[in-house]
């Protein structure tokens, strides 16, 4: 009878618990894996808007320029937070980033 090395044996238990943590990290976030990458088009929308109160703010209203640079931080902190949202989608669920 022809027996595994106990090295082999060892190694498929590594693996079988490599896959188990594997398991529990993937189900961590099971809706990061239906992140849509459009979300970022958000982003350009509300730069197209505070651009836009950006050239109002050229007839004389205070008011304007002030709109224009809260839209433009919210549009930037969405940006950095898609991001983010998104490089864990690579980082936890790389078959649905790599599918999309």
């Amino acid at each position: 009878m022809h027996q595994k090395p106990i090295n082999q044996e060892l190694n498929i238990l590594e693996m079988s618990d490599l896959m188990r943590f594997m398991n529990q990290k993937t189900s961590f976030l099971p809706w990061l894996a239906r992140l849509p990458v459009s979300l970022f088009a958000m982003c350009v929308g509300l730069f197209a808007i505070g651009l836009s109160w950006r050239l109002f703010a050229q007839f004389n209203t205070a008011f304007a320029l002030q709109i224009a640079q809260i839209i433009g931080y919210v549009a930037c902190a969405l940006f950095g937070l898609l991001s983010t949202l998104y490089l864990a989608k690579f980082l936890f669920h790389r078959a649905a980033f790599w599918q999309e």
